[in-house]
């Protein structure tokens, strides 16, 4: 994933997209600087934006560990990319470079070992504050605050 990192550093200026069951409808995102590959894989600082009722229900989830893991979208941009090879009496895909398209929550990963580790909720004003507030008074609450957005803070491995 580290040649696709670096190009997107390059090419977007936007995070890579946060999605539930890798729909096409973000309720977040990565911001690339959070990106990295390590020994374990791919590892990032993913944000959920608490604007509606889909991803507050998404994000209490998570919070509550019905949903723990995680999944990578992504393509493979050469076939020569990918090898297989035998480990233990078993054939394993081995993929060289890869093309990230975007993270996903999700209910089962393709690899066991895609998981939220860690969750954390950025609410600088108290989510009781918000209750019965119309957009707009929120919107005013949060502006003359200096906060644009509530937003939870995953982290995946």
């Amino acid at each position: 994933f580290l040649k696709s990192i670096e190009d997107h550093h390059k090419r977007n200026h936007r995070p890579v997209r946060l999605n539930f069951m890798h729909h096409r409808d973000p309720i977040g995102g990565f911001p690339i600087s959070t990106v990295r590959e390590d020994q374990r894989g791919l590892f990032g600082v993913g944000e959920i934006a608490l604007v509606d009722e889909r991803s507050q229900s998404i994000f209490k989830r998570v919070k509550a560990g019905f949903l723990s893991d995680f999944s990578i979208g992504f393509g493979i941009p050469n076939p020569s990319a990918v090898r297989f090879e035998m480990r233990d009496d078993q054939e394993v895909r081995i993929i060289s470079e890869a093309t990230i398209f975007e993270g996903s929550i999700v209910d089962e990963p393709m690899n066991p070992d895609a998981q939220i580790t860690g969750v954390k909720f950025d609410n600088p004003i108290g989510v009781e504050d918000f209750h019965g507030m119309s957009e707009r008074d929120l919107e005013q609450i949060l502006t003359n605050t200096g906060h644009f957005k509530r937003k939870a803070i995953l982290a995946m491995a």
